[in-house]
């Protein structure tokens, strides 16, 4: 039987709620971020403990002031450009 590799349950916690039931779901891991997971990212808290939302797109609108091809874009373009 040959693996299906692991995936990621996407579900509310102490950190963040999810914005509808329909964001609670199960999505596949990318075979390269599975040696990142298990030695190099954090244990406990979130990934970058120190951002908050508010700092992020603010800086984005920042971005998209000094680079014209970001121009009609959103912080979430950038999440699915990622994705």
């Amino acid at each position: 039987m040959v693996p299906l590799g692991r995936f990621v349950s996407i579900r509310p916690n102490a950190v963040r709620l999810l914005k509808s039931k329909a964001a609670k779901r199960e999505v596949p891991l990318h075979g390269i971020l599975e040696h990142l997971l298990d030695t190099a990212l954090p244990t406990s808290s979130g990934l970058f403990p120190y951002l908050t939302v508010d700092k992020v797109v603010t800086r984005y609108a920042y971005l998209r002031r000094l680079h014209p091809e970001l121009h009609g874009t959103v912080f979430h373009s950038t999440r699915k450009g990622f994705v």
